[in-house]
């Protein structure tokens, strides 16, 4: 329920998590949850999750990959 203000519900670490997988897919461009821009993440969230900038890059990089990945298999006609 507090996805967008995680810090305000009785779950924080649970809507952090939430929040930040929207923010992803929204940054990544992989859906939207309304927002025309992606949200700004808050420093408390990553805080909360225990993931750093560097973690938070390897994530992308690695979600990307497996995007691509999963693409080629639906589109590889060999």
């Amino acid at each position: 329920m507090y996805h967008h203000d995680p810090l305000k519900s009785q779950y924080p670490l649970e809507a952090s998590v939430v929040c930040l997988s929207d923010i992803l897919v929204n940054a990544l461009e992989m859906g939207s949850s309304g927002e025309r821009l992606v949200p700004p993440l808050m420093p408390e969230v990553l805080e909360r999750v225990t993931l750093g900038e560097d973690a938070l890059t390897q994530m992308i990089q690695l979600i990307d990959r497996q995007v691509a990945e999963i693409i080629h298999h639906f589109l590889d006609e060999g």
